[in-house]
């Protein structure tokens, strides 16, 4: 099927005119799908290039790579760490009680120093004082 250009763009006087008209033309399925994976194509490209030419990363490494007793080293600290910020909760409750309303009546003060003191790891007589 061959069209004679000047027959569709017959009325038009420039370029201009001709490329808004052949913008609002109508295209095939086939046309479309193809400028999609086109388009889809140019953008996996650049994000490529922008991955590989981005400086603000360090390159990873692969998992044979890695040093499994830094890692467990690692994992271990996390949890003794974790374990000695938030102890068993029950221990700590009459302290917190007491730090809440310190004027209550019947508080043991020798006992609230020894809880005091091994909670936060101090002496109990400075805590007495």
């Amino acid at each position: 099927m061959s069209i004679n250009i000047s027959s569709l763009f017959g009325d038009f006087k420039n370029k201009i005119e001709i490329a808004a008209a052949v913008k609002y033309m109508q295209l095939s399925w086939n046309s479309v799908t193809r400028r999609c994976e086109v388009i889809v194509e140019n953008v996996e490209e650049q994000l490529k290039k922008d991955i590989d030419s981005y400086t603000g990363r360090t390159p990873c490494k692969d998992s044979a790579q890695l040093d499994s007793a830094r890692y467990e080293e690692q994992v271990q600290s996390f949890l003794s760490e974790f374990e000695k910020r938030f102890t068993d909760f029950t221990s700590i409750e009459p302290v917190a009680s007491y730090l809440r309303f310190p004027f209550g009546e019947g508080i043991d003060v020798d006992y609230m120093a020894s809880k005091v003191a091994a909670l936060f790891e101090l002496d109990s007589s400075a805590v007495e004082s």
